[in-house]
């Protein structure tokens, strides 16, 4: 907590005295590095940062590569990891970006962390450390630097300050809305044209809009410092941004989604496997014309990833009348023998039949948890 009043101080009187605020995507003045420099060195006084090559080598990756479609490849960004629990992510002026471990543990894949760096940068490249303070006066950048300090150390300020913070609420929150809105589109914009797919940026927001309905609180809470409100607002911008590009919304590719398993069971003394998706059984195979059962699982656990990686729907699996048949698009994910059927003691068509209903039902599910 020292940590976070030592820098907010920094800031709050380098912005008092600074310089104006530079035009968007103009290069960062050697003033707005300074002041970035200066807080620099106190977040990491008083902050544990990750030296594990690994980590660091994955986030300095990720980011370069963001760097390189950005409005100015040429400027020169910083990347950190901070130990810390808390999901979150920050960018200082002239181009200093803090990964917070919590955020790396709660990211599904690179897309997703792509996603919020690209965030990060557009923050740095349209100058918002410095646009937020310089539209209040220097009154209020001091004493939103008292309330602060004063909040972080759980002590009391003045009612005169406290009065005033409740004022500066109302009025950086809606312009904070601003910012969020431009850097989530900035960085939309430059996640797509790197090698990232920009779908990653659209599923970490939404699951921290799930986290944020679930608990009624916001991920970062900090008042007038609040960094990321509004969160069901931003997913909708950024699923109109995909739709707008013609991207299509497979969340699947970003996340850590339902996958079919082939596993090994003995039913009746008979060496059979099931193929299991998402924990529940989608269909029970026996061994057949000389193709052990568990062969048989592994390819169609591999049809049926290979269909869900596609963006399968609920909708679009069927079991055909004609033969027991279950399809996904029109496309053969199991073809059910005698033998199978009889494991689980039903006709070949009503095992396709409750083979299909399941893996509807498992789909069907999916798409509650990501949508809901």
């Amino acid at each position: 907590m020292k940590q976070a009043r030592r820098w907010w101080w920094i800031v709050a009187a380098a912005l008092l005295f600074g310089p104006a605020v530079p035009s968007a995507h103009a290069k960062f003045s050697a003033e707005e590095i300074r002041i970035g420099t200066e807080t620099a060195k106190e977040i990491e006084k008083g902050s544990k940062l990750v030296t594990d090559e690994a980590i660091l080598k994955r986030v300095n990756e990720i980011g370069q590569e963001i760097v390189r479609v950005s409005p100015d490849p040429t400027e020169k960004y910083v990347f950190k990891v901070i130990e810390d629990k808390d999901i979150n992510a920050f960018a200082l002026p002239g181009g200093f970006v803090y990964i917070y471990t919590g955020l790396l543990n709660a990211v599904e894949s690179d897309d997703e962390l792509a996603g919020v760096i690209a965030h990060e940068i557009s923050h740095a490249a349209l100058h918002h450390g410095l646009k937020l303070t310089k539209r209040q006066k220097p009154w209020d950048i001091a004493q939103m630097a008292v309330v602060l300090a004063g909040a972080l150390a759980n002590k009391d300020t003045s009612s005169g300050a406290y009065a005033l913070s409740v004022l500066n609420t109302a009025k950086l929150n809606g312009y904070t809305v601003e910012l969020e809105k431009e850097a989530d589109a900035a960085g939309l914009k430059m996640i797509t044209q790197s090698k990232y797919n920009p779908v990653g940026m659209l599923t970490f927001m939404e699951r921290l809009d799930r986290s944020e309905s679930r608990t009624g609180a916001s991920v970062v809470e900090l008042g007038i410092f609040r960094t990321h409100p509004y969160t069901p607002d931003r997913a909708r911008a950024l699923r109109a941004g995909l739709n707008n590009a013609n991207i299509e919304i497979n969340r699947r590719l970003t996340t850590r989604s339902i996958q079919a398993i082939a596993e090994s069971v003995k039913i009746r003394d008979v060496e059979a496997a099931v193929v299991k998706i998402d924990g529940g059984v989608f269909v029970t195979l026996a061994p057949s014309e000389g193709a052990p059962a568990l062969e048989r699982a592994r390819s169609v656990a591999e049809a049926v990833n290979r269909s869900l990686l596609a963006n399968l729907r609920f909708q679009e699996v069927t079991a055909s009348a004609a033969a027991p048949v279950i399809q996904g698009r029109g496309i053969t994910l199991a073809e059910l023998t005698d033998a199978d059927a009889a494991l689980v003691n039903k006709t070949p068509a009503d095992a396709a039949r409750s083979a299909a209903s399941q893996l509807k039902d498992t789909l069907w599910r999916e798409y509650l948890r990501t949508h809901s």
